[in-house]
């Protein structure tokens, strides 16, 4: 019998996403074992905000359960600048433009708290960075949700260990698709074709 235990991050300067999965390969049941989102209260601005995720998923990444995963996965944003640089462009366009292009936006933050879960969750060379359009398989987050309902069950039914307003729940369906993800790719065991 093997247990395989897959958690999942799903970083957001305001909502980040957690969830951990635990598979038993013998009896082939698959269950939710921790979820939750992290909310940034909405008095903390920019660097405060960034600040706070980072230390409220320092300290989650230090609970026991998080010990026993086989692997972490956290999702990286796939891009950092959104301006484009012009071959045209003369030096001082190019240097106002990525600065205004890296200052903006919410992909900077995100990859802040990407970089720091994934620092915070490392142990033993387990945690996984993972492109959103790797895992989702560029599939709309409605499909994603889906197919988990399917597998995992009923929200209900899991183990929260914060409670999750419905606009957030979309952050745990995706760090939990993570998890999903890593377990069909390399545990799930499914009869030849």
């Amino acid at each position: 019998m093997s247990i395989i235990r897959i958690g999942g991050i799903d970083p957001s300067l305001r909502a980040t996403g957690f969830g951990m999965i635990e598979y038993d390969d013998e009896a082939e049941s698959i269950n939710v074992l921790h979820c939750g989102v992290v909310k940034t209260p909405i008095k903390f601005k920019k660097t405060a905000a960034l600040l706070y995720m980072i230390e409220a998923m320092i300290a989650i990444s230090k609970r026991d359960e998080w010990e026993y995963c086989d692997n972490v996965l956290v999702e990286f944003p796939a891009a950092i600048y959104n301006s484009p640089i012009k071959n045209n462009m003369s030096d001082s366009e190019i240097r106002r433009n990525t600065i205004r292009s890296f200052s903006a936006g919410a992909i900077p933050p995100v990859a802040g708290v990407a970089g720091a879960c994934i620092g915070a969750f490392q142990r033993d060379d387990r945690v996984i960075p993972i492109y959103p359009t790797v895992w989702n398989r560029a599939r709309k987050k409605v499909d994603t949700k889906n197919i988990l309902l399917e597998y995992l069950g009923s929200p209900k039914d899991w183990h929260w260990d914060f409670p999750c307003p419905s606009s957030s729940e979309e952050h745990v369906f995706d760090a939990l698709g993570m998890c999903f993800w890593m377990l069909e790719e390399h545990y799930f065991k499914y009869p030849d074709a």
